[in-house]
């Protein structure tokens, strides 16, 4: 069972490195949420300005990596967001998952590989549905998961196994956004009001 919490009650306790997950409402959020539990994630990023308060997202969305204010997404956003907070052990490592967001706004939107997610559902692909990360362009879950990769070292991941979700993230393979949600690392989902 997921807490519920007002977003203004929790900003000033999301931090760098949380993630958030999305079950969208429109199509494409229909079709995900047909074969997965969650269909969008974003992670939770610093503030680079005088404005500490603001909670920042970094995303792959509407084409490329992008920033925007947490706020904004929520009040435009139609369907459930969910907020994963990194377990207390591993706040050490929330600067390095910032930073890889950081590095790569501005890419573009890893489609390819997003349709061959698809794609492999269809076919019984062997590593059913998941798709080889991408450094050049991300969807979102493979941005999500390369943070979480690079900015956490492996040793420290792999005290987290046995778990099937980051067992493939920690082989390189690109997990859906339901996968982000269910990793280890994250203490209980609370549901963003």
């Amino acid at each position: 069972m997921n807490d519920l919490a007002n977003y203004y009650e929790l900003r000033s306790t999301i931090r760098p490195g949380d993630v958030l997950s999305y079950k969208g409402k429109g199509l494409i959020s229909w079709l995900i949420l047909r074969i997965d539990k969650r269909s969008h994630v974003s992670g939770i990023a610093s503030s680079p300005t005088i404005h500490e308060e603001r909670c920042l997202i970094i995303e792959a969305d509407q084409g490329e990596v992008n920033v925007r204010a947490l706020s904004a997404k929520l009040r435009d956003y139609r369907g459930e967001v969910y907020l994963h907070r990194l377990k207390p052990e591993l706040d050490a490592y929330r600067n390095g998952i910032d930073s890889f967001y950081w590095a790569h706004i501005g890419l573009g939107y890893d489609y390819p590989d997003l349709f061959g997610n698809a794609a492999a559902l269809l076919t019984g692909n062997p590593n059913n549905g998941r798709v080889r990360a991408d450094s050049d362009k991300y969807f979102c879950s493979e941005l999500c998961g390369e943070a979480i990769r690079c900015g956490i070292p492996e040793a420290t991941l792999k005290g987290y196994l046995p778990h099937e979700d980051l067992e493939r993230l920690l082989c390189g393979i690109a997990l859906r956004p339901g996968g982000i949600s269910r990793l280890p690392i994250f203490q209980p989902a609370v549901r963003v009001l």
